[in-house]
């Protein structure tokens, strides 16, 4: 059996569909466990009309990671996937999965493309997957899989507490990089498997930013990974590790200086040039030469005036 869990926060607009698209699933046997995290809104009036054809769940408010949670503690199926209430799957996308995960047993995580979608007009494919030739941990650095993408096996996912209800946001990257530190190896299944819904809500986290609630997120963040991969590499990191980790946190300095936050990015180029002072810079060679001589405030500023002239310059297609 797959249970598919379904968090939802004043989510009533997009839950119907939510919900019926892994009530739709054929071929398999599922479970479609609705966790309501204290709404507002009309919700409540969308789960109670689906009658014993879901399991739902009522809570006050606790943010999504423990809404995850609560349907995991309740959760029949050997495999679980979390679909965001305003997200939907694609037909048949479980059963597919569902063949592969059983072929490849314990210890296994399947992960499908995803297909972005604005007011119904379908936008870009979403067929990122992890570098191959890299120790797990290095590979999802930097490498953020959609949760809806992902098919894990109970065990797994039980065996490390679920979802961190203290984090506010990135709770999937920590799941996926707790599962790695685990032994889980994450395989790609090359089909769509997931419509990810673009709007605005001010409910949505990954709107906004770098910055969101608190620029110094990440940090905080990294210091619980860092403790975490100190214990399973308590004499070394892999340099991937430490590479990609570094790399990851430059990006999110870079972030940080679009959004007018200099003062909070140095924090991130400083923790990265700690971390791997020679392979802390990502992208092509101009950028990290123009970095090591204008520094990495400056050099954003360089980046932003080239694309404007390159704008202003090449035809736009």
């Amino acid at each position: 059996m797959i249970s598919v869990i379904i968090p939802n926060y004043n989510g009533a607009k997009f839950l119907r569909e939510a919900i019926d698209s892994a009530l739709d699933q054929q071929g398999v046997e599922l479970e479609v466990i609705v966790v309501d995290d204290g709404s507002t809104d009309t919700s409540r009036d969308v789960i109670e009309s689906y009658g014993d054809r879901i399991r739902p769940i009522f809570q006050d408010n606790q943010g999504a990671p423990a809404a995850r949670n609560a349907g995991l503690a309740i959760a029949r199926g050997e495999s679980v996937l979390f679909l965001d209430s305003d997200d939907l799957l694609y037909p048949d996308a479980l059963q597919g999965m569902s063949l592969e995960l059983d072929q490849l047993g314990e210890g296994y995580a399947l992960y499908g493309d995803a297909r972005w979608m604005q007011q119904e007009v379908l936008l870009l494919h979403d067929r990122s997957y992890l570098p191959p030739g890299l120790v797990p941990t290095a590979a999802l650095i930097g490498q953020n899989i959609l949760t809806g993408r992902v098919l894990h096996q109970m065990s797994n996912v039980r065996s490390v507490g679920g979802f961190d209800i203290s984090l506010p946001r990135g709770q999937e990257f920590d799941l996926h990089f707790r599962l790695a530190l685990q032994g889980v190896t994450f395989v790609h299944f090359p089909a769509d498997v997931l419509y990810y819904r673009i709007h605005a809500s001010e409910y949505r986290i990954s709107s906004k930013g770098f910055s969101g609630n608190d620029p110094n997120y990440f940090l905080q963040l990294n210091a619980k990974h860092t403790e975490l991969l100190n214990q399973s590499y308590p004499e070394m990191w892999p340099d991937q590790v430490k590479t990609r980790m570094a790399q990851r946190l430059w990006e999110i300095g870079r972030g940080l200086v679009r959004e007018g936050a200099s003062i909070k990015a140095k924090l991130y180029f400083d923790k990265a040039s700690e971390l791997s002072p020679r392979y802390c810079i990502p992208g092509p060679l101009i950028y990290r030469a123009i970095t090591r001589f204008l520094g990495p405030v400056r050099a954003e500023d360089w980046v932003a005036c080239f694309s404007w002239l390159r704008g202003k310059i090449l035809p736009s297609s």
